[in-house]
């Protein structure tokens, strides 16, 4: 039986990321690997249920301590921006390292060490490309081609792997009557923030334009983000807290890690309405965690059509429909045209796409070959 170490990003679960908890879960179901994690600080019980072997340090330096003295056959190592050079120590000391990526092409090196303090990320992910066995993300073949030119690497080690469903989440909807309503599920920034790379700005821009229509929009935020926005950190977010407050279209809630029976109402969910930022490369060629989200709880689609890749899916499966930024003028008149049989027969497109686009054992042996 082969053995795979998972490490999170810098060796710490984040709360907001539930990859290795779902690809974990399945490859425990498919009784075939033996499966340890090293970690530092703490990991959740429903995850623990899915490891042979738990082994907590308290320091990178003491992951890599384990790993010299440690027999197994891959490291599966999860990482994120400002967490890259630890991911690109692992690909440089030990082989058969599979690096799975969260976002890249965030902005230049100079506008990046200004909005960060830092840019060793850029250095630490040209390493990753290069000495990492494989590397996953939820970037299509467009992006991984750009980055064949930029960084001079094997595409081949590459692999399109974005956060596909667990069938145990799925929502079955009985069929109601349609209501043009959105729906938004997941993270939100600051509306202070610049602009031009991050969308809160344009988030407040489009709920005005679109209430303003007398469309309803619900936010529905995981609970450590809706604790830190609502809570400690309300003066970054008070511009949505006052429309939550005084828009009598505007709702925010607070969610669930991973419930998808929150939105399992009628309406369309959607992933940024006004696309405006300069990293656009960020989501352009992206298949965020949000799209199997809405899969799950049997949610069609409103997407903008700068996300090129949910984009493509959408329009290919029939599962919701593509906008542009100008058609935020008249939305009202695009959900109204929406019948119900057009409504109904995306639910059955779904149900329908979800069960190709969820984890497998052929998916999960392609990366652990």
């Amino acid at each position: 039986m082969k053995k795979i170490v998972f490490i999170p990003p810098n060796g710490s679960f984040k709360k907001q990321d539930f990859s290795i908890l779902r690809i974990s879960k399945y490859l425990f179901s498919m009784n075939q690997y033996e499966l340890i994690v090293i970690y530092i600080d703490e990991i959740s019980s429903e995850c623990k249920k899915y490891f042979h072997k738990l082994i907590q340090v308290n320091s990178k330096q003491e992951i890599i301590n384990k790993l010299n003295s440690y027999n197994y056959d891959y490291i599966f190592h999860r990482s994120w921006m400002h967490s890259y050079s630890f991911a690109a120590e692992l690909a440089k000391r030990f082989d058969k390292v599979i690096v799975y990526i969260k976002d890249w092409e965030f902005a230049k090196k100079d506008v990046y060490r200004y909005l960060f303090g830092n840019s060793q990320d850029f250095d630490a992910i040209e390493l990753i490309f290069k000495k990492a066995y494989k590397v996953l993300s939820h970037f299509s073949q467009e992006q991984i081609d750009i980055w064949e030119q930029t960084y001079k690497i094997d595409v081949n080690k590459f692999i399109f792997f974005p956060d596909y469903c667990d069938e145990d989440k799925f929502i079955y909807k009985k069929i109601v009557t349609y209501k043009p309503e959105l729906i938004f599920a997941g993270n939100i920034s600051p509306t202070s923030y610049s602009e031009d790379y991050f969308p809160g700005k344009a988030h407040l821009r489009a709920i005005r334009k679109v209430t303003k229509q007398g469309i309803n929009i619900t936010f529905y935020i995981p609970p450590m983000v809706y604790d830190i926005a609502f809570g400690t950190h309300l003066d970054l977010y008070r511009d949505l807290a006052f429309e939550n407050r005084f828009n009598r279209n505007f709702f925010i809630i607070k969610g669930g890690n991973l419930d998808t029976s929150i939105i399992k109402g009628m309406g369309f969910g959607f992933f940024e309405l006004e696309s405006s930022c300069l990293n656009d490369n960020v989501i352009k060629y992206a298949v965020v965690s949000k799209f199997a989200f809405y899969l799950e709880a049997q949610i069609p689609m409103l997407v903008n059509k700068r996300f090129q890749a949910i984009s493509k899916i959408i329009k290919k499966y029939n599962l919701g429909i593509v906008f542009e930024n100008d058609d935020l003028n008249t939305l009202k008149e695009i959900l109204e045209k929406v019948s119900q049989s057009d409504y109904e027969r995306y639910l059955e497109n779904i149900k329908k796409f979800r069960k190709y686009f969820t984890y497998n054992e052929n998916l999960l042996n392609k990366v652990f070959l």
